[in-house]
């Protein structure tokens, strides 16, 4: 026959036992010591140095002393000493210095949650609508990093049950709604405000369906915005490279695609609409726009287009888009020259052998019924490359994130290794070509005409 009860560990009265009150005193200590367990602390690794009877700690990870070896068991001070029960899974004790319940599974002591509760209020109460309360500084979801089974992410999801019904966040200011986030409705994403907690107006927009993106209004463009714009705010603020707006100017239709390529315009009505914009920062340089729109399509400038000064800057001076999109201004002056020295006629008399040709343009800007005439930048470059401009193609490019002093912004650049081609011809160029060979030819011909006079008058 055992002489202990197989879960607690209880002695029994054995038969024929002398000192019976020994036994029963024992096991009635042990009951005590159990039943309703409370401990005081379960950190502590080497007991305290005035005891109360009856105190009852679990020992702590490397405990020492009269603890040495007892990790995680229940310590109870008994008679003056210490007494050690072994838990067993299923065990319960509270835990007074914490304020937790823990659970032993057999193995160790682990925070006793139960699997499913109706409601639970942190700091205050939970009722039947919010089953979940919390009343705290900050609440924190991280990823889990503790049980081992951890994927490193963290995600909240939110389900309703139609595209009707509701699924976000609600920002209140005393318990009365000003913002809405989230699917509301419908399943568009929306950022929806409110004076008064009533009525709500949309903010933001994204479509599920396109992405595209609508400011006021449900969108039908990728950016898409209800009502008139600050145009001038607008343009003047923005950062180069590659960001695209569509929208209402005065009811005039306008797009652009900044990072130095092209500014579109399109008139929606039948009255012109005016533009005004500020400074843009276009490659750098200050670039001031006023327009005004007509119902074709067109646009006046009014006033100057205007490039911030350069070190080369002449007055009057010719201005050019270069093979990289930039616009340029062509000097003139002997004081932005040097090395000056008459022009060597072998070049000018190479190109003679260029072949003008005829054709129609593949761009998507010209007519494809109209035709030209011109050379081909590739053939004169072969002959004399100072003649073309050189750029890169569409596809040499990509987009790359750089901070400066104003920010991180996206900006446009040729890929690393890329190498520029021909991209068009310099026809202004071919003036002093032209000339040298004009002023050569007539020399040749007051010559020519010379001897011609000569000869006819008897002078042999």
């Amino acid at each position: 026959m055992s002489e202990e009860t197989p879960l607690i560990g209880l002695p029994y009265i054995m038969a024929s036992q002398a000192q019976k009150h020994v036994t029963h005193n024992e096991a009635l200590a042990r009951l005590d010591a159990l039943v309703q367990l409370a401990v005081t602390s379960r950190t502590r690794a080497l007991p305290p140095e005035a005891p109360l009877e009856g105190e009852r700690h679990i020992a702590g990870e490397g405990a020492g002393g009269p603890w040495t070896g007892l990790d995680g068991q229940v310590l109870v001070f008994s008679a003056g000493a210490w007494m050690a029960l072994s838990p067993r899974a299923g065990w319960t004790a509270y835990v007074e210095d914490e304020a937790a319940t823990l659970l032993h599974d057999g193995t160790d002591w682990r925070a006793l949650a139960p699997a499913r509760l109706n409601r639970l209020g942190l700091n205050t109460d939970a009722d039947g609508h919010n089953r979940l309360a919390v009343k705290a500084n900050g609440v924190l979801f991280s990823h889990d990093d503790v049980s081992g089974s951890g994927t490193g992410d963290v995600r909240a999801a939110f389900n309703k049950s139609a595209p009707g019904q509701d699924a976000g966040f609600a920002f209140q200011t005393g318990f009365s709604a000003r913002a809405l986030m989230g699917l509301y409705g419908d399943d568009d994403f929306r950022i929806k405000v409110s004076p008064d907690g009533a009525a709500f107006h949309d903010a933001i927009v994204v479509d599920r369906a396109s992405g595209h993106v609508g400011i006021g209004r449900r969108p039908a463009h990728p950016l898409d915005v209800d009502g008139a714009i600050d145009a001038g705010a607008l343009i003047a603020r923005s950062q180069i490279g590659g960001v695209s707006w569509f929208g209402d100017i005065d009811g005039a239709k306008w797009s652009t695609k900044l990072g130095g390529y092209y500014l579109s315009f399109l008139s929606d009505g039948e009255d012109a609409a005016n533009l005004e914009g500020g400074d843009i920062p276009f490659e750098g340089r200050p670039f001031r726009v006023k327009a005004r729109l007509h119902p074709s399509g067109t646009m006046d400038l009014a006033g100057t287009a205007r490039l911030a000064a350069m070190p080369t800057t002449a007055s009057g001076a010719n201005v050019y888009a270069d093979g990289g999109g930039l616009l340029l201004r062509s000097t003139s002056s002997a004081r932005y020259k040097r090395e000056i020295e008459p022009l060597d006629m072998a070049y000018a008399e190479a190109l003679l052998a260029l072949r003008p040709v005829w054709y129609r343009s593949s761009a998507p800007a010209d007519d494809p019924a109209f035709s030209w005439y011109g050379f081909l930048a590739e053939e004169v470059a072969a002959i004399d490359p100072r003649l073309v401009a050189f750029g890169y193609a569409d596809e040499a490019y990509e987009v790359v994130e750089i901070e400066d002093e104003t920010g991180r912004r996206p900006e446009r650049r040729p890929r690393p290794g890329a190498v520029p081609e021909p991209r068009g011809v310099d026809y202004a160029r071919f003036t002093v070509i032209h000339h040298a060979l004009i002023a050569e030819m007539r020399e040749t011909i007051a010559g020519l005409a010379a001897r011609v006079a000569k000869l006819e008058g008897g002078g042999g």
